[in-house]
C-alpha cells in the first residue's frame, strides 16, 4: 500500500473464529450434521419417489369411468351480460353474470354454448371477461355440461418466454 503498511484480509464470512471453531462447537456440529442428513435424505427421496408414469393410464381410465375427468377445450367469449338472477326476488335482488362462448375445438367445434348463470355475490372470483377473450372451457362428458375453467394463457406465456 502507499503508506507502507500491509493489510491482511481474512475470509471468515461472518463466522467468528472461522470454520475450524464452528466445526469444533458440538452444538453447531449437530446442526451441520442435521443439515447434511436432511440434504442426503432429500436427494434419496427425490430419486426413489420420482414419478415414473407407471399406473397413470389405469388411474385416468378409472377416474374417467367414475366421472372425475373432464376435457379442456379452447373457446372464445361470445357475450357477457350481467343481469338480475333468474331466481332473484324483489326483496332480495341478486346480480348474475351470463356467459356465452364459441367452442373452438372438440366434437362441437363452432357451436355456441351458454353457461349457467353465475351469482356475482357468491362467486366474486370470476375474472372480468370481455367479448373476444380466449378461454379454456371444461366439458364434463358424463353430464354433457360445459364450464369456465380459465383464461387461455398460451399467448402471454409465449411472450414472457420470449422476453426472458
Amino acid at each position: 500500500m502507499a503508506d507502507g503498511h500491509s493489510h491482511m484480509h481474512e475470509h471468515e464470512h461472518g463466522l467468528e473464529g472461522g470454520w475450524s471453531r464452528w466445526v469444533a462447537d458440538p452444538v453447531l456440529r449437530i446442526v451441520l450434521g442435521g443439515v447434511v442428513v436432511a440434504a442426503i435424505a432429500t436427494i434419496i427421496g427425490l430419486a426413489v419417489l420420482w414419478p415414473t408414469g407407471e399406473g397413470r393410464d389405469e388411474a385416468v381410465a378409472t377416474a374417467r369411468e367414475i366421472g372425475l375427468v373432464s376435457d379442456r377445450l379452447a373457446g372464445t367469449v361470445e357475450a357477457v351480460e350481467d343481469r338480475r338472477c333468474s331466481y332473484s326476488t324483489d326483496d332480495a335482488v341478486e346480480v348474475c353474470r351470463n356467459l356465452t362462448f364459441i367452442v373452438e375445438e372438440g366434437p362441437e367445434a363452432g357451436s355456441i354454448v351458454a353457461l349457467p348463470e353465475i351469482n356475482l355475490t357468491f362467486d366474486p372470483s370470476l375474472p372480468d371477461l370481455g367479448v373476444g377473450d380466449r378461454v379454456v372451457l371444461g366439458f364434463e362428458p358424463s353430464t354433457n355440461t360445459y364450464f369456465y375453467a380459465d383464461r387461455d394463457r398460451q399467448a402471454p406465456l409465449i411472450w414472457l418466454t420470449g422476453i426472458f
